[in-house]
């Protein structure tokens, strides 16, 4: 976790300009405000897992998230 920031920066550093991905996904041990700002301010989106050791945060993703989940989709295919 301590290592994402260097690691994040040189691979931005050697191919950011190619546009070879657009979102981060990452597990639950590396969601903190400092990352998700990070690769933010890189413009690319993140996906971080959020589990139980985080109670605090878990507690309030559950209070801000359900709204925006009972949302209709965009698109649907057969898969989905």
């Amino acid at each position: 976790m301590g290592a994402f920031p260097a690691s994040f920066n040189a691979r931005l550093n050697r191919h950011g300009s190619l546009d070879l991905f657009e979102i981060v996904t990452l597990d639950a041990g590396f969601c903190s405000l400092a990352i998700a700002t990070l690769i933010l301010q890189a413009n690319r989106g993140h996906v971080i897992a959020l589990r139980n050791n985080q109670p605090d945060l878990l507690a309030e993703a559950r209070r801000v998230l359900p709204p925006l989940t009972h949302q209709n989709p965009d698109a649907v295919t057969e898969w989905e």
